[in-house]
């Protein structure tokens, strides 16, 4: 049976456009609670820092960072869209080893399946999210 998970969502923040920033941020916030509703403890790096980037004392590399460490905190990690930050969290994630669902809909609720998951590489795809054995 599936326990619960520490699950970092990774997707798009940054835009030119704050109505983009806003959707981007609505989103990864959905995502979240629909983890939520499946058991899990979601990590949704959008909410927490959401309008940082108006403070100049910090730049995109500290956020990478703060990423980052929260990202090594999780077991799993949902990839909502390609950006150059989300593309960054989900190297991280291979790096790791950690399971990479490419939606919320891939992520089994506490309790289904087994335990046991294993990240899949298909050969024209690349790495690709868990199988639940």
């Amino acid at each position: 049976m599936i326990e619960p998970k520490r699950i970092y969502v990774a997707g798009p923040y940054s835009s030119e456009h704050p109505e983009e920033v806003s959707l981007n941020v609505q989103q990864a916030e959905q995502a979240g609670r629909d983890l939520l509703a499946k058991g899990h403890f979601p990590f949704v790096p959008h909410c927490m820092t959401a309008g940082w980037e108006t403070d100049h004392r910090l730049d995109y590399e500290d956020f990478m960072r703060l990423a980052i460490a929260w990202l090594r905190q999780c077991d799993w990690l949902v990839y909502l869209a390609p950006s150059p930050g989300a593309d960054r969290e989900l190297a991280e994630a291979w790096a790791r080893g950690m399971p990479v669902f490419y939606s919320v809909e891939e992520v089994p609720s506490v309790g289904e399946g087994k335990q046991d998951l294993a990240v899949a590489f298909d050969a024209e795809e690349g790495l690709r999210g868990p199988e639940v054995r």
